[in-house]
């Protein structure tokens, strides 16, 4: 007699072996067999309902496209995705403006990068008027995700240093410094977690 958690399982297995073997393609064009592997890992997500597993997909594929292919357009259309099936995470909906931001940025699309890295702070219990705000380093600490933490705070820098060379007002290099101070200061104290965990 068949285990219905047997079928879910393999599923979930099927869809992870796609997944893989979708990711190891590098390039350099993005090709058919691609987006056919991606299609059948989301396919068999699909079928036993993980909208949790197919959110970490299409953030993962989004990814793929976003460093691999500096393919944009594709880049958020997974990202979009991404925040649709886990929008009832407050994490992956700010892992999410996190990466629109960061795709809105290449473009030159600053004011967009900026109002997606805002909503990402609020989310996260961080609200903020304005990038050029710098945030405490014991609040982005306590925040449980520092993978997070870490792409945001380089994320934001790039963000400062490109509004300065755009519009050569000093104010963005002032923040883009206090937030490297910042950043500095994050890496010291993620070192000293770590080293008292072992």
């Amino acid at each position: 007699q068949s285990n219905p958690d047997d079928f879910i399982n393999y599923y979930r297995q099927l869809s992870n072996a796609y997944k893989i073997k979708a990711l190891s393609i590098t390039g350099p064009e993005v090709t058919q067999e691609l987006a056919n592997l991606m299609k059948l890992s989301n396919k068999y997500l699909l079928k036993i309902g993980d909208s949790t597993q197919l959110s970490d997909n299409f953030n993962d594929f989004g990814a793929h496209y976003f460093t691999h292919y500096r393919d944009y357009k594709k880049a958020r259309e997974n990202y979009v995705q991404s925040m649709k099936y886990g929008r009832n995470s407050r994490l992956n909906l700010a892992f999410g403006y996190l990466n629109l931001g960061a795709i809105d940025f290449p473009v030159g699309r600053y004011a967009d990068a900026e109002k997606n890295y805002l909503k990402m702070l609020s989310l996260v219990n961080l609200p903020s008027k304005s990038i050029l705000e710098n945030q405490h380093v014991a609040q982005l600490m306590a925040m449980p995700y520092k993978e997070l933490v870490h792409v945001f705070l380089n994320n934001k820098t790039e963000l400062l240093i490109g509004l300065y060379k755009k519009t050569n007002d000093r104010k963005y290099l002032k923040a883009c410094l206090a937030t490297a101070l910042t950043t500095d200061s994050v890496i010291q104290e993620m070192r000293r977690e770590h080293t008292t965990e072992q």
